[in-house]
């Protein structure tokens, strides 16, 4: 839309809808491209200006009475002087290979032999501020697991000064509670990893588990959500594991791709088709809207969507 606008400088709202569905874009309605559109015009990054038309002259006169028209106009103040991010918006940091588990499917274990050569507090800090003047919005902290640097809080303490907005990912769910107290005032969210298997064979078990983690962060002001890797079984197992995980207490989900894993045997074993993953893009909606308490997010390099009920 925004590219629309620029190339034109001003655009009948009309027409802007018109060019939207010649693109064929795919689940593009009137009534969410016009949500865009205010959205857009909310945030300042569109003008709307309103006023009325008339019809063509060759028009009859009963016809020529003027109509209701918008046009979108790029406003000259507030908008970036650039037509390209002069840095990434978000930035994924494993700050840790280091990690007690060993996840069948996780892919930071091919990268093990890298433990000994870690960047110690001042070096990271550095890269911290580095990625501030850079202009990065999100930092995204991951590992391996990340509690197990024991300058973590220190990392993203200096983050939140510098102005990023500051995630954290764990796999952990028994966490350091001073830790995580030093944590709270600089971490946005705190992000649980889930074990799509344990959730299956211990369901019991991994919920009061994951219950424990979620309290722990909640009580220390922290708002909370989950990565759920989409694998096979994960696929097969999808409205119960958002049930489980209901169960949990998780309201926010996001959804991401199976990554290879260590061994080309564990590859083939869990890795989805691509005809899986379009026969689960047309079941989400369906699956999403029996757990209405629950927003769930895909983000992966090749899904780009979002559904939220309740």
């Amino acid at each position: 839309m925004l590219a629309i606008v620029t190339e034109n400088r001003i655009v009948s709202e009309e027409d802007l809808l018109g060019a939207l569905f010649s693109l064929n874009i795919k689940k593009c309605n009137h009534r969410a491209a016009k949500r865009v559109l205010d959205q857009l015009v909310g945030l300042g990054l569109l003008v709307r200006h309103t006023g009325k038309r008339y019809p063509a002259e060759d028009s009859t006169a009963r016809d020529r009475a003027p109509l209701p028209h918008s046009r979108l106009v790029i406003p000259k103040e507030g908008w970036p002087a650039l037509s390209y991010l002069r840095a990434p918006e978000t930035v994924h940091w494993a700050v840790t290979y280091q990690c007690h588990s060993r996840c069948p499917d996780c892919y930071i274990r091919r990268h093990g032999r890298h433990e000994d050569g870690e960047i110690n507090t001042e070096e990271a800090i550095k890269a911290v501020a580095s990625l501030a003047q850079w202009g990065v919005f999100q930092l995204a902290i991951g590992g391996g697991e990340p509690f197990l640097r024991p300058d973590l809080a220190d990392l993203a303490s200096a983050a939140a000064q510098l102005g990023m907005v500051v995630h954290v990912t764990t796999g952990e769910a028994e966490l350091p509670e001073k830790t995580v107290e030093k944590l709270s005032p600089a971490v946005k969210v705190l992000q649980f990893n889930i074990d799509e298997h344990r959730l299956m064979e211990v369901p019991q078990k991994e919920t009061e588990r994951l219950r424990c983690g979620l309290q722990m962060a909640a009580g220390a002001g922290m708002k909370t959500g989950a990565n759920l890797k989409v694998s096979k079984t994960t696929l097969a197992n999808f409205k119960t594991i958002l049930e489980r995980m209901g169960e949990c207490g998780f309201s926010s989900i996001t959804l991401l791709r199976y990554k290879p894993p260590p061994t080309l045997d564990r590859w083939i074993e869990e890795n989805p088709s691509s005809k899986s993953l379009q026969a689960f893009e047309l079941f989400l909606a369906e699956a999403a809207a029996e757990s209405p308490d629950l927003s769930i997010r895909v983000d992966c390099e090749d899904w780009i969507m979002e559904y939220h009920y309740g």
